[in-house]
């Protein structure tokens, strides 16, 4: 009767709940004057945005060496470029330049983007490993992925503790280092009963670094910013969450595919299909650990810089405070 759609409505009485706190809770407010709204950078971003997305996604389906893959990715790289100058001269730019050159909201969201796209893609490989070559039915599969979920749990507790005593960026790279050796467990999947054993040893390791990585790295990419620009660069991590869930299964679909193919005519097709899982099990690890050198040596062992403080406001002893009158 019902079918996996169903699942979505889930989102509607979500938002409603949403919609109605936020308009309970927050209060009203009016910004203090109007400001022109940067067309052509919004313009720029989403077009660029928007191809980058349909030219990885086509390649997931069609393969890189279709025309239109590098036709798209071509429409991207100019449209950002664009974007980018644009940014550059425009007097009310859509995200300043010199917030997209700090070092901690660059390095920041890429950390995050990599272990967002790396577990969406994990996901999905170990889906088809249950299903292709365990012959699991949805449910069970749904199941087994979702029991090291509860993990997620413990990391996200764990990760506040960690901000405070080592920083957030290792915490970052750390959570990097975690999920890619837990990821790689899955290069010994074999076709046998054990091949359970190793998805939810790997998951469960994977999604608990994954966890953490969640916190870390939004700690990251919008520290040392002034409240003005805290909205941009939340906004700016939301966006890297959603390129990330949208690339990360198209890329290693595309390796597993491209594996699974060349080994198609000399194996058989259970072993053609786990030739094919190992090999995007491989980069996404492989990536998982580039990705925490680049993060390691960009950010470093920083801890996450305060946020400004109004030179109007003075803290007295532990929570008293005194508000100083502006001079003349």
């Amino acid at each position: 009767m019902f079918s996996w759609r169903w699942s979505f409505l889930i989102n509607v009485p979500v938002a409603l709940l949403v919609l109605v706190g936020t308009l309970m809770v927050i209060p009203e407010g009016r910004a203090g004057g109007r400001t022109r709204l940067d067309v052509p950078g919004a313009v720029t971003v989403t077009g660029g945005l928007l191809a980058l997305v349909f030219g990885i996604t086509t390649a997931g389906h069609q393969g890189w060496a279709e025309p239109t893959v590098s036709i798209w990715l071509g429409v991207a790289v100019l449209l950002l470029i664009a974007f980018w100058f644009i940014e550059l001269k425009s007097p009310n730019p859509l995200a300043p330049v010199r917030v997209l050159k700090r070092r901690t909201v660059g390095w920041g969201n890429f950390g995050g983007f990599a272990s967002i796209a790396m577990a969406t893609a994990i996901s999905f490989t170990t889906t088809l490993y249950m299903q292709k070559v365990l012959g699991f039915s949805a449910f069970t599969t749904g199941v087994v992925i979702g029991l090291p979920g509860i993990l997620t749990i413990v990391g996200g507790t764990i990760a506040p503790r960690l901000l405070g005593r080592i920083g957030a960026s290792a915490v970052l790279a750390l959570s990097l280092v975690v999920q890619s050796a837990g990821y790689a467990v899955l290069l010994w999947l074999n076709d046998g009963d054990s091949g359970v054993v190793l998805v939810l040893v790997a998951l469960a390791v994977g999604f608990f670094g994954h966890a953490y990585s969640l916190v870390s790295y939004m700690v990251t990419a919008t520290s040392g910013l002034p409240d003005e620009e805290q909205g941009l660069a939340t906004g700016l991590t939301t966006m890297s969450m959603q390129i990330a869930i949208t690339l990360g299964i198209p890329v290693v679909s595309a390796v597993i595919a491209a594996r699974t193919s060349a080994l198609e005519a000399s194996a058989s097709p259970t072993d053609a299909v786990l030739g094919g899982l190992h090999a995007g099990v491989l980069v996404n690890a492989l990536f998982l650990l580039a990705s925490t050198v680049v993060v390691w040596l960009f950010l470093g062992r920083r801890r996450a810089p305060p946020r400004p403080v109004r030179d109007d406001v003075k803290l007295q002893g532990k929570g008293a405070v005194e508000v100083l009158e502006p001079a003349g």
